[in-house]
């Protein structure tokens, strides 16, 4: 959520997704971008922004993609519903999966939380009793308990004073206090947290208040860029996002890692990812085609062109983030079959598409060594209309994997990842 407090930011980040020539960093973006409009009660471009995200899941089988536009449409839906008007086509088609408002309604009456310590512990307490009346319908009571964890918001974990905020504004909303309502959204608006953003919108009530208003102020967004993000719905270029280049991303890159290293030096950082080697040593000398070539030969297929193109700017740097540890050299880079690195991998159950077949993993290039549990490799088997080879990061702490739609997309999230935690740390933007 805390991201979402920034509106002009994050629409930014949302545009530059769309442009960036991924089809799921597309979707992300439109959806974020509709997130973002919704918040500021501009819900027709908002709605207009989800048509454009749900346009992207068409012939889509992967399981998480089929889930990924069930949430989309059901909180369209939500909005859609809130104004009183009967549902576009593109929200009509959610598929079988019918149970996300009811899963949000159980996710926040039920008690999420287990051996609470310290100062958790009585705002738990206070947090369930609310939780418990509420769902008794002794809306006042619910109330009462929502605000004790709310008052205690300086000392308390930002996921429960969130939860709270959504139980005493449906509380509120029962109990005819629309004014206490709209107050209690903006608290929940201004809690650090990220997750759930759609969670308001699986109660009619609340829905209809954020479509009216109720955080329009806290969300507001710089008019050029509200015409500037209508241009780019219609398909038209945002005039925002520079021409692609590895040498500026990389140069990017660098100016956030230099700011971080400044700031682990000082003591004054606490979450950004540790570097591991001199800044300057991020980019490697770039390969020649012939060397790119002779790899090319030797692993029999000819690589995608977004990693082709990056290995002649940096051939095997090093990437300190929270992902791996370095990307290799392409001369080191092996079938995952033939790898070492792969060992333990082979013959895992990864994906599974809506019909519930699941994707064993055996091709690819694996392009890193092995860091944090994990490594990252490239999947032919999965390629986009122009060839490129999604990347995939499998590690034994992730369920499955994390899927980019290329290797550049992979990079980019990279730069984000890195961007947000300076403008976390900073208060802005970096």
């Amino acid at each position: 959520m805390k991201k979402f407090q920034r509106p002009d930011a994050v629409l930014r980040g949302a545009i530059q997704s769309i442009e960036s020539g991924d089809a799921r960093r597309r979707r992300q973006g439109f959806f974020t971008a509709g997130m973002a409009l919704a918040f500021a009660a501009k819900t027709d471009l908002a709605l207009q922004a989800f048509e454009r995200a749900c346009s992207g899941f068409a012939g889509q089988a992967r399981m998480e993609e089929f889930e990924e536009a069930v949430i989309v449409r059901r909180i369209g839906s939500a909005i859609v519903r809130a104004l009183g008007r009967d549902l576009p086509e593109f929200l009509v088609a959610t598929g079988p999966d019918n149970r996300w408002e009811d899963g949000a309604r159980s996710r926040l009456l039920m008690d999420r939380w287990s051996k609470p310590r310290g100062s958790l512990n009585q705002a738990t307490e206070f947090l369930r009793t609310a939780q418990a009346l509420l769902q008794e319908g002794r809306t006042l009571a619910a109330l009462g308990a929502a605000e004790q964890v709310i008052d205690r918001r300086a000392e308390v974990d930002p996921w429960v004073v969130a939860e709270a905020c959504i139980v005493g504004a449906v509380a509120a909303t029962e109990a005819g206090r629309e004014d206490l309502t709209r107050k209690l959204l903006i608290e929940w608006w201004r809690c650090d947290h990220s997750r759930h953003l759609g969670q308001p919108f699986a109660f009619p009530a609340l829905a209809r208040e954020i479509v009216q208003g109720a955080l329009a102020e806290a969300a507001v967004i710089d008019r050029k860029l509200v015409a500037t993000i209508e241009r780019v719905v219609r398909g038209e270029p945002s005039g925002l996002s520079p021409a692609f280049s590895w040498a500026s991303l990389l140069e990017r890159l660098e100016k956030v890692l230099e700011r971080s290293r400044k700031k682990e030096e000082l003591g004054n950082s606490s979450s950004a990812p540790p570097l591991q080697d001199p800044v300057g040593s991020f980019r490697a000398k770039g390969a020649s085609p012939e060397e790119i070539e002779l790899a090319e030969k030797r692993l029999g297929c000819k690589l995608p062109a977004s990693y082709r193109a990056f290995l002649l700017v940096s051939n095997g740097p090093l990437i300190p983030n929270h992902r791996i540890d370095r990307l290799r050299p392409i001369s080191e880079v092996r079938h995952i079959r033939e790898d070492p690195v792969a060992d333990g991998w082979l013959g895992e159950e990864l994906v599974k598409d809506t019909s519930g077949s699941p994707y064993v993993m055996e091709n690819g290039l694996a392009i890193s060594d092995h860091g944090d549990a994990g490594f990252l490799y490239l999947n032919p088997d999965f390629q986009d209309e122009e060839g490129e080879w999604e990347a995939w990061h499998v590690a034994s702490w992730i369920p499955g994997e994390h899927r980019y739609g290329s290797f550049r997309s992979y990079m980019e999230e990279t730069l984000a990842f890195l961007d947000e935690l300076a403008v976390d740390e900073d208060g802005q933007e970096s």
